[in-house]
């Protein structure tokens, strides 16, 4: 199994993450779920999730473990790009500087980058969009 991105299916700068991680090459491109279609918000809640779904990007490991903000950032990177040594230093750092930078990004991006429709579908290049609890296996 792939990991999972949660994302906010209405930030521009949510859909313009997922089409960057979707857009690098690799063996095991990774899953992505909008936190406002049926099947994010089935997820969300099943999992006791639903509040954090406008507050962060998450990513359910291939492991099972969880990941939030900054760190589901940087473990996404490296499910996508596992030899970088880049990615994984930072992931091993775990600055409290990364999750402040997020979290400013984040509070503004509404303001900084254009919102998308809910209904709006991603080309993804690697990786596919889940829209239906079917599509995929998610770890319990």
């Amino acid at each position: 199994m792939s990991g999972l991105v949660i994302f906010d299916g209405t930030c521009g700068l949510c859909h313009k993450a997922v089409r960057f991680l979707s857009s690098i090459p690799t063996k095991t491109p990774l899953n992505y779920v909008s936190s406002h279609s049926d099947f994010g918000n089935d997820l969300l809640v099943s999992r006791g999730w639903d509040t954090l779904a406008e507050e962060t990007v998450m990513l359910i490991h291939p492991s099972g473990v969880v990941y939030q903000k900054s760190a589901a950032v940087l473990e996404a990177l490296c499910l996508i790009r596992p030899n970088n040594v880049l990615f994984k230093g930072l992931r091993y750092l775990k600055n409290p500087l990364f999750d402040w930078l997020y979290e400013a990004i984040a509070k503004n991006r509404r303001k900084w980058f254009s919102p998308q429709k809910e209904d709006c579908l991603i080309q993804l290049k690697y990786g596919r969009v889940l829209t239906q609890k079917s599509e995929g296996k998610i770890n319990p």
